[in-house]
């Protein structure tokens, strides 16, 4: 990216979401930026690529598309920052971006018709599959983008790990990195501070609604969709955001070295042998899911000792 590109769009972002700007901001990440013009139907719309990806876009309010690339490559820098990827040439993400939920329902019917029953079912914002994140525009710029970067993660670790990523593991990630400030216009991600998710774990917390961690580890986040359960889906959700958030920051370290492990062996075959071996020595290796297996391999044996830890620490960070 050039000098002037790079500002231009860093002074947008400093305008459309607030913040001083600063011409020289070391947190700007480095990457080029190559526009054309696209159209969806009737809509003509922008396609930007950068290094890591192609947007594409008939969303009309230009300081947000202009935001866009920025954003886009301030996450991936958070991705690699917490799930290192593998070295070796990857294709591109490709991120859309709906004008209006109208254009995003009929791109899902065309693109994804034996998921769209399931896809239908998202209340709001969009979804990723395979090296698609599929989203569309709404007038809360923050909550948009948030839901991009939740979604990008999925996009992230599918496009660079062959190795199936659990579901605790892939939507806890995906929660952790949705959550930012923007500060002197440059996006700064804060994991930790994600007040929707918090808020959710209290409601779960006052309701004694609490899903046990060996259902956590083997639930899929489709198979909570499709019971249509929303209290459910909260839960899930929330709790996935503060497992991630206890393995790498609670209890003084304790479960870091395992987790980062885990993590730098997710695009490799040793994460597949170790929870292949955790399964066998398993109490019962029949009822032990794959997402159970790679939590024994990498951060504890003993689930009843880790589920009192864990739900001490969801009641001290809700301060409940």
């Amino acid at each position: 990216m050039t000098l002037n590109r790079s500002c231009r769009v860093f002074v947008l972002l400093a305008v459309a979401f607030g913040g001083a700007g600063c011409q020289t901001d070391p947190a700007l990440p480095e990457f080029t930026l190559v526009e054309e013009e696209w159209s969806y139907g009737q809509r003509t719309g922008r396609l930007l690529v950068t290094d890591h990806f192609e947007i594409r876009t008939t969303a009309t309010d230009t300081e947000f598309v202009d935001a866009l690339p920025l954003f886009l490559e301030t996450a991936y820098r958070q991705y690699c920052s917490v799930v290192p990827a593998p070295a070796g040439p990857a294709e591109k993400l490709q991120t859309y971006v709906f004008a209006n939920r109208a254009e995003w329902d009929r791109y899902v019917r065309e693109a994804f018709p034996a998921r769209y029953p399931v896809y239908a079912r998202i209340s709001a914002g969009g979804f990723a599959e395979r090296n698609q994140c599929v989203a569309y525009y709404m007038p809360q710029r923050i909550y948009t983008l948030s839901i991009i970067a939740h979604e990008g993660l999925h996009q992230y670790l599918s496009a660079k790990f062959r190795v199936p990523v659990p579901a605790w593991l892939n939507e806890g990630l995906a929660c952790y990195c949705e959550t930012f400030q923007f500060r002197k216009g440059v996006p700064i991600f804060t994991p930790q501070d994600n007040s929707f998710r918090m808020n959710s774990l209290r409601q779960s917390l006052a309701g004694g609604s609490l899903i046990p961690l060996k259902e956590m580890l083997a639930t899929d986040a489709g198979q909570v969709i499709v019971r249509n359960q929303s209290a459910m889906t909260r839960a899930y959700y929330a709790q996935a955001w503060a497992l991630v958030c206890m393995l790498r920051h609670g209890l003084n370290g304790k479960y870091r070295g395992g987790f980062d492990q885990m993590c730098a062996d997710m695009g490799r075959r040793e994460s597949v042998v170790r929870a292949q071996a955790a399964r066998i020595a398993a109490p019962d290796p029949s009822a032990t899911s794959l997402g159970e297996a790679l939590f024994r391999a990498y951060i504890s044996t003993d689930l009843e000792g880790f589920e009192r830890e864990y739900r001490q620490y969801m009641r001290a960070i809700c301060e409940f």
